[in-house]
């Protein structure tokens, strides 16, 4: 099929509010997933080509190069909508997929928080914390059937999303660059990441727990 008729074939039923979600990826992935499609992929390929994406940028992050991690972390976000797009247009769905997905980000976001922490403070032990809780807010995703509503809700407009940006994985790549810059900032920093990873938890639970 060629790229209109594939863009139209792996649009999702709920297009607007995903877009709203991901405002900045979801300009981006179709033509990725297109060019995967071309390459003959199929969508649990793409899926665990977001996966090594991912664990790049982790690495990367573990040898302090911060912007080559976080282009591959923002790759690896455009794959992980992609590989979406890719099963939509062949309608080629499985629990293999989903299950890649679940994985990937139980292990890829709490290896940015821990590098992140380490980087700015070498503080492991918060490293470590941070990372569980983490753990715990992509499980806490997975399983609550209103993560639309929930992850919509901070979507109004643009300081909104600007704000809600500055307490995850964007903004704690942001005080990373910052501490590079103002090296007595890194305690300050690491400590400005555990917080909002809290905070990111206590709303999860609450939103998860009143279902």
């Amino acid at each position: 099929m060629n790229f209109l008729e594939f863009k139209a074939s792996a649009m999702r039923a709920d297009n607007k509010i995903n877009n709203r979600i991901h405002f900045f990826s979801h300009y981006f992935s179709v033509y990725f997933a297109y060019l995967l499609y071309r390459l003959t992929f199929t969508p649990n390929q793409a899926s665990f080509l977001f996966f090594l994406t991912g664990i790049a940028s982790s690495y990367f992050l573990s040898i302090e190069y911060i912007l080559v991690s976080y282009l591959l972390w923002r790759l690896h976000i455009i794959l992980d909508m992609a590989d979406g797009d890719i099963a939509r247009a062949t309608e080629r769905f499985s629990e293999l997929g989903h299950r890649i997905d679940m994985l990937a980000h139980s292990i890829i976001n709490p290896m940015i928080i821990f590098f992140l922490i380490e980087l700015v403070s070498n503080n492991t032990t918060l490293a470590i914390i941070s990372s569980f809780l983490s753990v715990i807010i992509n499980n806490l995703k997975y399983f609550d059937k209103r993560k639309y509503e929930f992850d919509v809700q901070f979507r109004g407009n643009l300081y909104v999303i600007l704000l809600r940006e500055c307490v995850s994985i964007e903004g704690f790549y942001i005080v990373a660059f910052l501490s590079f810059y103002f090296e007595n900032i890194g305690n300050y920093a690491a400590t400005y990441i555990f917080l909002a990873i809290l905070l990111q938890l206590l709303y999860r639970a609450k939103k998860y727990f009143s279902n």
